[in-house]
């Protein structure tokens, strides 16, 4: 180091190197000779110190020539730039190739990327966004896959969590996480199957024979991907890799289908009344009594309301729900709430609400089905679930039977659930902090550098 320059957020270093020969960027050999006395001076960004100042290094370089390869005009380097001539400026290993900033610098862009966007950056560490778009786009997003390969290797056991998340109108990306250590382990480019099957086909056997469990969500096709990959590659039997990798649905998933039937079944049961299908039955309903009101109903059902009593709130204060409210939509939430968190006056509207507005005793059925499956995840009892996928089934609405053969499909992952209680909670974390980057930086253009800040950051 020469000499020094110290001003408010700037410290600038002037550095001049005395190795006698350099080597030469197309041979390789040091067989060189210096052209000239003159100095080519460069400035690059280098470091930063607690307060953001910026350390800068004015570099001098001197030329050189090959005695090897003098009399080639015109060679080109490993990056296809044409050599005019046989001279060349020597190359220091601490700066990154044709580019004015240090391997230093980039780690520390890299490392604030996490908690700030690029503009940010800029105005954090006083340089141009060009800058910091350029040490972004330069990061080879190959040796980020090589390094979590390497990490895989290093673990006993992998639990696998997948899922997909939106990353503009209809693209996606798909993040595969480790549940057992909290690590991200790679990001997909789209939902397409083809992507995770050429990822699983780069992971060496080794990291193939550690996969013990997969959870995701209620979409079967990552897991049957991931279970047939495991087998062709081990030489088993799929149905013995479906008893040694152990799949798991988590309850997230399962409590927002009973919610999506619910929902379905309310909008369908307005349709019905405005369609004027139940006229006759919810015009008597006001003069009928309780035990007159079965005639309604098909015996078949499971859930029937011989046992519900007549709507009679004892709190005078209390306005029941109008035919016209009651089309609106106002109290579909009313229906996916639990039933010890209902307050006094929510009960009234609920019991109004399947007493009045549910002829056929759809709504009672998927409500009571609901209950009847937070009873069994809190007490983590599979013959409950049965006994939901048996009502389910024997109903006479359609949306209810769908649910209740889904519900059937995925028993085998809610009773693993159950057993190892895997939750793909994680992942679920993971994709809302992906969200909040892409909200940060106001969207991405290019898809390879959110990919890149996902592997990175998260």
């Amino acid at each position: 180091m020469e000499k020094y320059i110290h001003q408010e957020w700037q410290l600038r270093l002037r550095i001049r190197c005395k190795t006698p020969r350099a080597r030469c960027p197309k041979c390789g050999r040091c067989k060189t000779k210096r052209v000239g006395k003159q100095y080519t001076t460069i400035l690059v960004n280098h470091m930063f110190l607690s307060n953001y100042t910026t350390v800068q290094l004015e570099v001098e370089k001197r030329r050189f020539r090959c005695e090897f390869c003098k009399n080639n005009i015109g060679w080109k380097d490993q990056y296809g730039k044409v050599i005019e001539g046989s001279t060349f400026l020597e190359s220091l290993s601490f700066i990154c190739f044709r580019h004015s900033y240090s391997e230093v610098f980039s780690r520390f862009i890299l490392q604030e990327w996490e908690f700030s966007w690029l503009s940010e950056l800029a105005r954090k560490f006083h340089v141009s966004e060009k800058k910091v778009y350029e040490v972004i786009n330069t990061l080879d997003i190959s040796e980020i896959e090589a390094e979590k390969i390497e990490y895989m290797h290093t673990l006993s056991e992998i639990h696998i969590g997948i899922d997909e998340f939106s990353f503009s109108w209809h693209e996606y990306l798909v993040q595969i996480n480790d549940l057992k250590t909290k690590k991200i382990l790679w990001v997909l480019r789209s939902k397409d199957i083809k992507l995770l099957e050429n990822w699983l086909d780069s992971l060496p056997l080794e990291v193939i024979h550690k996969i013990t469990a997969i959870s995701s969500d209620m979409h079967a096709s990552f897991k049957h991907t991931i279970q047939k990959h495991i087998a062709k590659r081990t030489g088993q039997d799929l149905w013995e890799i479906q008893k040694q990798v152990i799949s798991c649905v988590d309850h997230y998933h399962v409590k927002q289908l009973l919610s999506r039937c619910i929902l379905e079944v309310f909008s369908m049961s307005n349709w019905m009344i405005k369609a004027g299908h139940y006229d006759k039955i919810i015009r008597d309903i006001t003069t009928l009594e309780t035990k007159n009101f079965n005639k309604y109903r098909e015996s078949s059902l499971e859930f029937n309301v011989r046992d519900f009593r007549e709507y009679k709130p004892d709190t005078p204060q209390y306005t029941p729900i109008t035919l016209g409210y009651f089309l609106s939509k106002r109290y579909s939430n009313l229906l996916l709430i639990k039933s010890e968190k209902l307050t006094e006056k929510q009960c009234h509207r609920l019991n109004q609400i399947l007493f009045e507005f549910d002829p056929r005793g759809y709504l009672k059925e998927v409500y009571l089905g609901k209950e009847l499956l937070n009873e069994a995840f809190e007490a983590q009892d599979i013959t409950l679930i049965e006994k939901l996928i048996n009502d389910f089934e024997t109903s006479s609405q359609y949306k209810i039977q769908t649910c209740g053969r889904t519900l059937k499909k995925w028993k085998q992952d809610i009773q693993n659930f159950f057993t190892f209680w895997i939750t793909n909670a994680f992942t679920e974390g993971k994709n809302t902090k992906a969200k909040l980057f892409k909200r940060m930086a106001y969207g991405y253009s290019k898809k390879d550098n959110f990919i890149k800040r996902l592997l990175l950051c998260l």
